[in-house]
């Protein structure tokens, strides 16, 4: 399953931002919606959990400089990957758009879809204001 967040603009230039989320991975808490119930994180790993779902571990698996982090999960019934892309698109201003892709069977996608969809959104609205 690809699902990819709606494009964000950030008045940020994009060496900026991909330092915010790599610098820290607790940068990472300012962007979880209001649903997550809990957020640790441990050097280059973080888990979240959202209300009504298991707990969701990501570790960083790649990066390339001002242009895409890619977290993918372990310890998960789900294997997935969550990547964000940045674009510079002007003197200080960036795109972003937030990226999931995960092997789901039919059953799972029915449930997981929306419920997804919305988080990376969410992702991507929170990421404005990093």
């Amino acid at each position: 399953m690809n699902l990819t967040s709606k494009k964000i603009q950030v008045n940020q230039p994009a060496a900026l931002i991909f330092g915010k989320l790599t610098g820290s991975l607790e940068n990472y808490r300012q962007l979880m919606p209001s649903e997550v119930a809990e957020f640790k994180t441990d050097g280059d790993t973080f888990t979240f959990g959202l209300k009504g779902f298991p707990e969701v571990h990501l570790k960083i698996k790649e990066t390339v400089a001002n242009q895409k982090v890619t977290f993918e999960s372990f310890n998960s019934p789900i294997k997935f990957q969550l990547s964000c892309f940045i674009q510079e698109i002007g003197e200080g201003i960036s795109e972003l758009q937030f990226a999931f892709d995960g092997e789901v069977n039919m059953m799972m996608r029915m449930m997981l879809e929306k419920p997804l969809q919305n988080f990376i959104d969410k992702l991507a609205d929170k990421a404005a204001n990093l």
